[in-house]
C-alpha cells in the first residue's frame, strides 16, 4: 500500500441535522500492469500485439472489509487522467460505499504522453484496448478482488475502450478464454467504427450518451445499437438529452484543437481486424498513417464540452446502479 491517502468529500444527512460534509480517507494501492502498442486489431488477432512494452501504473481503491470485492476499472479518454480528478472525487467514494473496488487506469504517464486530443496518432485504438485488458489481468491476480466480477467504464476514447474490450476475439487473444470483463459502461464514446462481425463476450453493456454531443455524436452509437441487439448482445442505451461531450464534469467550453472524424461517416472494423472507412483501408498502413489519410479527406477540429450538475448526478447514479446490478450476483 502507498503511504499517502486521498481525501474524498462525502455528504451525510445526520438525524435532525442539516446536510454536512465529512472527509472519507481512502488509501491507494499502486498496481503495475503491462502496456503494449499494437498497430491494429489485426495485430492482436495474429498474436503480434506484444510490441513496445511500457510499464503502466494505476491506482486501486478498496472498501473496508475482507473481500474479495467486485471492482470497476475507470478508463480516461484523450485527456490526461489528472484532468478528471473532480469526477474521481465523486465516483470513487460512491462505488466504494457500494462495496466495490475502483481502479483508475493510466495509459499515458508510462508513455510520457500528456494528451492525444490534438493528435490521435500518438496511441492506437488497439493499444488502448490491450492496456485495459492487461489492467484486468493484473487486477484478477489481486487477493482482495473477485476476478469474475470486474467491470469497466470509460469516457470519450475511454468509452470506446470500455465497449471494445467486449470483443471476444480481442479478449481471447490477449487474455485467453477464461477471463473477461463482467460489465461494460461506455460514457459518451466514439461509435464511428462498427464491427463487421459482431461477436462479443456476452457481458452486459450500457451506453450513456449526450444528446447535444458534437464531438462523439450519440447518433453513431444509436445506429450501432440495432446491430448489437441483432447479434444477441445484452446492450441498452440512455441519452441525456441536454448534455454535451464531457458531461461527467461541470463545464462549458470549446476545444479548438480537438481532432475528430465524425464527418467521415460510419466505418467498419473488418473480420481481419482492419479499419475500413469509405475507400480508406487501414491494411498496409500504420495507425498514424490511417488517421492522417482520414483527416485529410474528412477530418476536422473543434468540439464543445458541456456538462451540468444534473448530468454529473445522473451519470453518478446510473454508474453505481449499473454496476450494482451487474457485479453483485
Amino acid at each position: 500500500m502507498t503511504t499517502w491517502s486521498k481525501n474524498f468529500q462525502k455528504l451525510v444527512l445526520l438525524p435532525g441535522i442539516l446536510l454536512v460534509s465529512i472527509q472519507l480517507s481512502v488509501v491507494a494501492d499502486e498496481i503495475t500492469y503491462s502496456g503494449y502498442s499494437p498497430n491494429s486489431f489485426a495485430d492482436v488477432y495474429t498474436g503480434n500485439w506484444r510490441v513496445d512494452y511500457k510499464k503502466l501504473v494505476g491506482e486501486l481503491y478498496l472498501p473496508v472489509g475482507e473481500g474479495p470485492f467486485p471492482a470497476v476499472v475507470l478508463q480516461h479518454g484523450s485527456g490526461h487522467p489528472g484532468l478528471l480528478q473532480p469526477w474521481w472525487d465523486k465516483i470513487v467514494p460512491a462505488l466504494i460505499n457500494s462495496g466495490m473496488g475502483v481502479f483508475i487506469a493510466n495509459s499515458y504517464d508510462g508513455r510520457n504522453i500528456a494528451s492525444t486530443g490534438g493528435d490521435q496518432g500518438k496511441l492506437s485504438k488497439a493499444a488502448r484496448v490491450v492496456d485495459a485488458l492487461m489492467a484486468l489481468k493484473a487486477l484478477a491476480r489481486h487477493p482482495m478482488l473477485d476476478r469474475n466480477r470486474i467491470g469497466i467504464t470509460g469516457y470519450s476514447f475511454g468509452g470506446l475502450v470500455s465497449y471494445e474490450t467486449a470483443d471476444r476475439l480481442t479478449v481471447e487473444n490477449v487474455l485467453g478464454p477464461d477471463l473477461k470483463f463482467a460489465a461494460h459502461l461506455p460514457v459518451y464514446p466514439d461509435c464511428g467504427a462498427h464491427r463487421e462481425k459482431i461477436d462479443m463476450t456476452g457481458s452486459p453493456i450500457l451506453f450513456l450518451l449526450g444528446g447535444k454531443d458534437d464531438y462523439t455524436p450519440a447518433r453513431l452509437c444509436e445506429e450501432y445499437l440495432p446491430k448489437l441487439l441483432a447479434a444477441g448482445i445484452p446492450v441498452t442505451l440512455k441519452i441525456y438529452e441536454e448534455a454535451g461531450h464531457g458531461f461527467i464534469l461541470i463545464s462549458d467550453q470549446y476545444l479548438e484543437n480537438a481532432m475528430h472524424f465524425h464527418n467521415c461517416g460510419i466505418g467498419i472494423i473488418t473480420e481481419e481486424g482492419y479499419h475500413q472507412i469509405g475507400d480508406i483501408s487501414e491494411k498496409g498502413m500504420t495507425w498514424p498513417e490511417l488517421l492522417g489519410s482520414l483527416f485529410n479527406k474528412c477530418g476536422s477540429r473543434g468540439a464543445s464540452l458541456y456538462g451540468t450538475s444534473e448530468s454529473q448526478r445522473k451519470t453518478l447514479d446510473d454508474t453505481v446502479s449499473f454496476f450494482k446490478n451487474t457485479l453483485f450476483h
